[in-house]
């Protein structure tokens, strides 16, 4: 672990072992191409959602957007966890409250082994799904449904909901959704190829249109003044807007269609 000056002040970091590290500490910023968009959705008194904030790599930025509103996180892995809280308050986001749980459609808790579940380089890409729950695990998570939070049932609205949960977005988004139908809030999700079809689906099934943000991989070749422009894939996600969201959707947006498959080379860019 490492603390390190990013674009939006010092965050602890895994460093050099972890993507998101060295994004932060390379760059000073991870997915900016998100969060530049993001940003400008956020107002001073909205209320936030991210499930899966990890270290808080979008949350620290963002959270800059909306100090008189709440920015709620969920991170189940506990040491991401505390890197999690240790930089939001590092910052003074005291509007920031975090939760050491992941969100599911029950309430279970997983046990795993961190050395085999773990992706080497990447923690960022820890899946539920894929977490060892064998005779040799050493560690454990708490996921748990959103109405187990009673805090949350307050919320008078909600702005934007951002989830990132590696492989179990449609659990999690189809188990929100009266907490979404209730707030309408704009959806930032990412999905993988395997989850495209069934997560755009459940958000249509909301009134929602849906729009690709598919970023690419050379944004931070971009970002340090290197000349290669091929766009690869990057991190691929559905933008969603309620049917009856009130301000002008950006014309740049690609719509989902009725593709089963996802397309790439729906790009948003910076530049």
């Amino acid at each position: 672990m490492e603390l390190i000056k990013t674009a939006n002040g010092f965050q602890y970091v895994i460093y050099p072992d972890d993507f998101i590290g060295r994004c932060l500490k390379h760059c000073g910023y991870f997915a900016p191409t998100e969060i530049f968009f993001l940003e400008k959705l956020i107002g001073e008194t909205d209320n936030v959602m991210e499930i899966g904030a990890n270290i808080g790599s979008h949350c620290v930025p963002l959270a800059t957007k909306n100090r008189k509103g709440k920015y709620i996180c969920f991170e189940p892995q506990l040491d991401i966890y505390k890197m999690l809280v240790s930089n939001t308050v590092l910052n003074g986001h005291t509007h920031v409250t975090s939760y050491n749980y992941g969100i599911g459609d029950k309430d279970t808790t997983i046990f795993y082994n961190d050395k085999r579940s773990v992706m080497a380089g990447n923690r960022g890409a820890f899946s539920i799904l894929t977490a060892n729950s064998q005779g040799d695990a050493n560690t454990f998570l708490k996921v748990r449904k959103l109405d187990y939070f009673e805090e949350l049932q307050s919320l008078k609205s909600l702005k934007l909901i951002k989830i990132d949960v590696e492989g179990m977005e449609c659990t999690v988004t189809n188990s929100i959704k009266p907490f979404i139908v209730k707030h309408q809030p704009i959806l930032f999700i990412e999905y993988t190829p395997t989850t495209f079809f069934e997560l755009v689906n459940i958000v249509k099934s909301m009134d929602y249109d849906v729009f690709y943000f598919v970023t690419s991989s050379n944004e931070y070749d971009i970002l340090v003044g290197k000349k290669d422009t091929q766009q690869r894939v990057g991190d691929t996600n559905i933008l969603c807007y309620p049917k009856n969201y009130a301000n002008d959707i950006p014309s740049f947006l690609i719509r989902v269609g009725d593709e089963i498959e996802p397309r790439v080379d729906a790009f948003v860019t910076i530049g």
